[in-house]
């Protein structure tokens, strides 16, 4: 068949192809923020029976830890906090989102120890959550917290 349908993300080909039979299409590399997905024929006009599905797999990843402090440790806490992040390697390049209680600090890590100053009032007595997000693919090693 000579008719295939195009799509373009972020102005990159990432599907050339008449669609298969299951009338499903994966769209792989979705980042955080805006995307532009744009569609055209290529070889004349084609029907698909029914819908196209669109499946859009972002690459995103998540990891979420919890920690307890003490009301002693929390007085304890400079104004700044310190989070040491230790990168062994960077597989894809790409931001890192780091949520400390609602709190969120974006930083583009580079391999050894990235540093990351923050308000002692992100941290509270009891426990506290810190996610990691990532649009690019990290090996990290260790993560630390000083006070």
């Amino acid at each position: 068949q000579g008719e295939r349908l195009v799509i373009k993300l972020n102005g990159q080909e990432i599907y050339n192809k008449f669609p298969p039979s299951t009338d499903k299409v994966i769209i792989p590399g979705v980042l955080l923020g805006k995307n532009i997905l744009s569609f055209s024929s290529i070889g004349g006009l084609f029907e698909v029976n029914g819908n196209l599905k669109l499946y859009i797999l972002t690459k995103e990843t998540m990891s979420e830890r919890s920690f307890e402090l003490s009301e002693s440790a929390v007085q304890s806490l400079k104004d700044e906090v310190k989070l040491n992040i230790k990168v062994n390697k960077i597989e894809k390049p790409g931001d890192l989102i780091i949520k400390i209680n609602e709190n969120s600090i974006q930083k583009r890590p580079a391999e050894g120890l990235n540093t990351i100053y923050f308000d002692k009032n992100f941290l509270k007595v009891g426990e506290n959550k810190i996610e990691f997000t990532a649009t690019g693919r990290f090996d990290i090693g260790s993560v630390s917290l000083e006070r």
